[in-house]
């Protein structure tokens, strides 16, 4: 029978536990001492990388990208590029950050040309500079545009500018600046060529026109200035355009024209008792084109009284941004043709002037294309029979409201005239009601357009 080993004395298993520990430490370090020995060995062999070679140089505005590859790494991993341009003048240097990912960004001021170099690194140290790239010229502002034509409606002045070069960045836009002889300054912008500029009609103006890419904006063009604005059709004499809208925008613009009047009994905008069937609004004037299309349509309207329309139409009157008691103001239009409307060209009384102050530029019923309404109310006027027919095309209407008494004209020529004067300022409206007397049929959609409308003062 065997007997059990005793185990020794916990002093003796004490030393027993140090000398494996103690082993294990031996091996341990011997490792590490091998494994330094061998990395020390590895890199004592390593070298610096080649000289890297630039392979890509593309050019934008503020900065150059640089694309480098590696020749050799010289034994050791490469752990980053560094690209630097210079400019050929001497004056500017530039480095991109070290990196290994592709294309190495370097900031650079335009308008210079530049060449680059390149370097590589590893753990032993940069390589020598790569063989330079080509020369590359940044990006400069534009040429100065040149300007291709110019137009004036009186309080607008219409550029058309054509670009030269690009600079080397395309064009992002156009800039177009009229100052005047007191100094003072009118500006337009566009991505386009084509710019429009509002300008005071009183005054002259000098104007130029810049282009403008990334880089910046270019030379002033040559200097030009706006044609004289356009004579009212009819009258002699001198005049000044005080108030214009050619309606070249895509809306009807709401700081010149209101879309209600007091005329209108019904909160503006209807008029039962006037023989009309149309509830007025403003989504029933449309511009685009250069034409204010005012439509008339069957509608099922109640307004805010309680009056039922079954047509609807658009009236706009001049309230927010001009009034006048004495001047000549014109439209050029095309009228309907299908009988039951009522379009027409007037004044009424400002706010403020509680007299009747209406003068009806014309009056059509589209029932009769021969007869043309010209009136002051209360006053008088004619019934001017034209030479053409109105609904064919646009023609001129306008009035000369002097305090001596109004004299109209149709195309330029004289048509009427009757004593007697307005008793206060009052507003321009133009308008297409819906004749109750003689009513369009039931499915009938009709427009009236307008090219402008103009008025000036002595």
């Amino acid at each position: 029978m065997s007997r059990a080993k005793r185990p020794g004395s916990p002093r003796e298993q004490v030393r027993r536990n140090f000398a494996r520990y103690f082993s294990l430490l031996v091996v341990i370090t011997t490792v590490c001492f091998v494994a330094r020995w061998l990395s020390t060995s590895v890199e004592a062999r390593a070298a610096v990388p080649n000289a890297p070679a630039i392979t890509g140089v593309v050019v934008s505005a503020g900065s150059i990208a640089v694309t480098v590859t590696a020749h050799g790494d010289g034994g050791s991993t490469i752990t980053g590029y560094r690209a630097a341009c210079a400019s050929t003048d001497g004056l500017v240097t530039s480095q991109s950050k070290s990196s290994v990912r592709m294309p190495l960004k370097v900031r650079v001021d335009n308008a210079k040309t530049y060449t680059c170099t390149a370097t590589a690194k590893n753990k032993v140290g940069t390589s020598a500079l790569s063989s330079p790239s080509a020369r590359v010229s940044m990006p400069q502002p534009p040429d100065a545009p040149v300007v291709v034509s110019v137009s004036n409606n009186g309080n607008r002045t219409y550029v058309l500018l054509g670009p030269g070069g690009d600079g080397g960045s395309p064009i992002t836009g156009y800039r177009a600046t009229c100052t005047a002889v007191d100094g003072s300054a009118r500006s337009a912008t566009s991505t386009e060529p084509s710019l429009k500029v509002t300008v005071n009609p009183g005054k002259t103006y000098g104007c130029v026109g810049f282009a403008k890419n990334d880089v910046g904006l270019s030379a002033p063009s040559a200097s030009f200035s706006p044609p004289p604005a356009p004579a009212p059709k009819g009258p002699g004499g001198s005049w000044t355009l005080e108030f214009s809208d050619e309606f070249d925008g895509n809306t009807l613009d709401p700081s010149t024209w209101a879309t209600q009047s007091t005329a209108e009994a019904d909160g503006g905008r209807g008029n039962h008792g006037n023989g009309q069937l149309e509830w007025n609004q403003p989504q029933n004037c449309s511009v685009g084109n250069g034409v204010l299309t005012i439509t008339a349509k069957p509608d099922n309207i109640t307004s805010p009284s309680g009056q039922h329309y079954a047509w609807s139409s658009c009236l706009i009157s001049s309230t927010p941004s001009f009034s006048f008691q004495h001047g000549f103001i014109e439209e050029r239009a095309k009228l309907p043709s299908n009988r039951g409307f009522w379009p027409a060209f007037w004044t009424w009384q400002a706010p403020g002037n509680n007299s009747n102050a209406e003068t009806d530029v014309y009056e059509y019923y589209s029932s009769d294309h021969t007869e043309l309404h010209l009136a002051r109310t209360h006053v008088g006027g004619c019934t001017y029979t034209p030479s053409f027919d109105p609904s064919a095309g646009f023609h001129t209407y306008g009035a000369d409201i002097e305090a001596s008494g109004t004299t109209w004209y149709v195309d330029g020529v004289k048509a009427c005239s009757v004593s007697g004067s307005p008793s206060g300022p009052t507003n321009i409206i133009d308008d297409m009601f819906v004749y109750a007397p003689i009513p369009p049929s039931g499915n009938t959609v009709e427009h009236k357009l307008v090219d402008y409308i103009r008025a000036w003062q002595r």
